[in-house]
């Protein structure tokens, strides 16, 4: 009803949708409605259904690019079935949908619909997030990248990561917390802009990096911590860069990067065709027991052994075709 003032009032109604009350405009009015179903009809793309009633126990469909506004009441359901329609409730509300690679994102209190951004696919199956492949993966498969991906995750399965040339941001673990003794293979990934390693492993058989480009991480390529027997890295280009420090960071605008290679733990590591600049310690080698390492035409900054007293053993080194070394230094500690 018309309060006479310039305002509307609502009465007997479960909802209204607010319309010009006048040709030009001037004038909004609410129009309220005995049923949703009304009011649903009476909306036109681009209006708002306000509830004025709960519907507890009602499933709702919006198919056409509405607004409803559940102004506090209770509801059961809502499914956005158009990517235009949006849903004003709160945070626990049910809201879903239909429509095939979409999704339900909820945001400064409105529940609206977006494509899927699936970043990685394993079995022909598409994933949001890289670490999700992974944990539906079983041992042997591969897991490709379908677009560049920003995020750390932890592979702990014999498991192949296919790059397909796209960018990828954060660090790889590969560990043993599944007790495989996982054989990993990482390749045709651009490592750019890492605060961290890019690939780190802890416990494991074996890691496999090949044909991939690291650049600009802030400690450096591959930590092969705890127990990385086999290590191999074919077709790898390490470029330290200079990049800003941050809160844990490890180099500044003022230093170039830490390390290429750090391995602590194993038996044999292989690098073939393996380039390494603008980093400090390019083959940083940890001798807590004997390790063989073969080079075939590797160009690498340095070769440093890191001796611990009273653990040390034998670093074998074999040099196939042509390779050059900056540097070649021992030092000791406790």
């Amino acid at each position: 009803k018309n309060n006479g003032d310039g305002t509307w009032t609502v009465v007997n109604a479960v909802a209204y949708v607010e319309e010009k009350a006048t040709s030009t405009g001037s004038t909004i009015r609410k129009v309220g409605y005995a049923t949703f179903e009304d009011a649903y009809k009476a909306a036109t793309e681009g209006k708002t259904i306000t509830l004025l009633v709960d519907h507890s126990d009602v499933v709702i469909t919006i198919e056409k690019a509405v607004k409803l506004d559940t102004n506090g009441c209770a509801i059961g359901t809502v499914v956005l079935d158009n990517v235009g329609a949006t849903v004003i409730a709160p945070a626990d509300q049910n809201v879903i949908t239909n429509i095939a690679d979409h999704k339900v994102v909820y945001e400064n209190g409105e529940y609206s619909v977006v494509a899927k951004v699936y970043v990685a696919e394993v079995n022909g199956v598409k994933y949001e997030s890289l670490q999700e492949a992974i944990n539906d993966a079983s041992a042997g498969d591969t897991i490709k990248l379908l677009t560049d991906v920003t995020e750390d995750v932890t592979i702990s399965e014999n498991l192949t990561i296919d790059g397909a040339g796209k960018n990828f941001t954060g660090t790889m673990y590969v560990d043993n917390s599944k007790k495989t003794n996982a054989v990993v293979t990482i390749k045709n990934v651009n490592f750019v802009n890492g605060t961290y390693y890019a690939v780190k492993t802890d416990r494991i058989n074996s890691i496999t990096v090949e044909n991939c480009t690291v650049m600009n991480y802030a400690w450096g390529f591959l930590y092969a911590n705890t127990t990385t027997t086999t290590v191999v890295v074919k077709n790898v280009t390490v470029d330290g860069g200079t990049i800003n420090l941050i809160s844990g960071g490890h180099k500044d605008t003022n230093t170039v990067g830490n390390y290429g290679f750090h391995w602590v733990y194993g038996t044999t590591a292989t690098l073939e065709n393996v380039t390494m600049t603008n980093v400090t310690y390019g083959l940083y080698i940890q001798n807590y027991a004997g390790k063989t390492i073969n080079l075939k035409n590797c160009e690498i900054t340095s070769i440093e052994i890191w001796e611990r007293s009273g653990k040390s053993g034998v670093q074998t080194f074999k040099f196939e075709g042509a390779n050059t070394v900056g540097k070649f230094s021992a030092s000791q500690y406790a």
